[in-house]
């Protein structure tokens, strides 16, 4: 056996070790391991363990799957998981394609993971994850923790969304494009690309560094607070062109159902632009007031807006 194999099998067996700690007594299914030339019985009784070379089309498993540091282009596609889904670290890449995951999908900080036509009915948390692109898939519950870079494609998110970025001098990116998103959405420490898109509840961007909002709809609040600004300033509204926001005037301006705050700014001026606010419009505490455009507000404009 070549050194390299010698390392995924001491892997491979020091998670079925884990795993079977994990399950306790009261369990009796084994664990199965699914790698390369090795397919796991379907319905698999218990959880699964993914090894590099993993094949299983239409796997059905009743407990969780847990993919193995050092994964690397590995599909699975038309996987039903009763439970749920952890991603080790370090894994480069991932897909889950035609998916259904009955708990979590847990991210830890990896590289490429995509999950395209996947429902997850629990909640997806990443823990700096790299890359996560989720495309025309359904997230029933919450959407959390630290990212790289997270993107979301026509998909449907029905609980909260609560993302930061990562530390050091990287600027991770929240990109939401054609989405429907259900509950509050804050993002911090990161560059926000929001565009097309429905938030019923409200938005929060915290600390933000930079981005974009625009062709979108908030159904209640929108709150900038202590924009720091990146490479550009944050610029809330403009027309959709090529899937980005660009400035000039459009048919289909941001329109915000509650109060639109810009509070506590450091950076550049926060432009405010194709802007219809049905509440107030309150900026306060920036160190350079916004630039406004084309704003319409319907109740009181305050403070450096007035």
């Amino acid at each position: 056996m070549s050194a390299r194999g010698a390392r995924r099998a001491a892997g491979v067996a020091l998670a079925l070790l884990l795993v079977a700690a994990g399950q306790g007594a009261a369990s009796a299914a084994p664990t199965q391991v699914c790698e390369q030339g090795v397919a796991p019985v379907s319905p698999a009784p218990g959880d699964v363990v993914v090894a590099q070379g993993c094949v299983a089309p239409g796997l059905v498993v009743r407990g969780d799957v847990h993919v193995l540091t050092g994964v690397e282009d590995v599909t699975l596609t038309r996987l039903r998981v009763d439970g749920d889904v952890h991603v080790a670290p370090s894994v480069s890449w991932l897909q889950l394609e035609d998916a259904h995951v009955g708990g979590d999908v847990v991210l830890a900080r990896s590289g490429l993971v995509v999950l395209r036509h996947v429902e997850v009915v629990g909640d997806l948390r990443m823990d700096g994850a790299g890359t996560v692109a989720v495309e025309d898939s359904t997230v029933r519950g919450d959407v959390e923790g630290r990212i790289g870079a997270f993107g979301v494609w026509r998909s449907r998110l029905f609980g909260a969304v609560d993302v930061r970025g990562t530390d050091g001098e990287h600027i991770a990116g929240a990109h939401l494009r054609g989405t429907w998103v259900g509950g509050w959405v804050q993002v911090r420490d990161a560059r926000p690309s929001f565009v097309a898109s429905t938030f019923a509840a409200g938005v929060r961007l915290v600390d933000v560094r930079g981005g974009e909002v625009c062709a979108s709809a908030v159904g209640t609040d929108l709150e900038v607070r202590g924009a720091r600004g990146g490479p550009e300033a944050l610029r809330l509204g403009g027309r959709a062109l090529d899937g980005r926001c660009a400035p000039g005037s459009t048919v289909n301006p941001v329109r915000v159902a509650g109060t639109v705050r810009v509070l506590d700014g450091t950076g550049p001026a926060v432009v405010l632009d194709a802007l219809r606010v049905a509440d107030d419009l309150v900026c306060t505490g920036n160190d350079r007031a916004p630039a406004l455009g084309d704003v319409v507000v319907s109740g009181v404009r305050a403070g450096q807006c007035a």
